[in-house]
């Protein structure tokens, strides 16, 4: 996110959603996207890949996992998002 101007990095709170579909969780080593996100489970949905022959794959990450931090990429998409398809 370091190159994308107006993605934010967040702390992640065990609370309450701070992310939300489109927006990503990243570590160290690995970089997922939000597609969904459950407030009765407190869990982020997320769609991920690891390049091999699996393809994307889809799981779950409580609200304040320790592993990730978030990106919220808002303001990202505002202005360089796609308008229209």
């Amino acid at each position: 996110y370091q190159h994308l101007p107006g993605a934010v990095h967040v702390n992640l709170s065990s609370s309450q959603a701070v992310v939300g579909p489109g927006d990503l969780l990243e570590n160290d080593h690995h970089v997922t996207m939000v597609v969904a996100v459950d407030e009765a489970t407190k869990t982020y949905k997320i769609a991920h890949a690891s390049g091999n022959s699996t393809g994307v794959l889809f799981g779950t990450v409580p609200f304040g996992s320790s592993n990730y931090w978030g990106v919220a990429m808002s303001g990202y998409y505002s202005t360089h998002g796609k308008s229209s398809c």
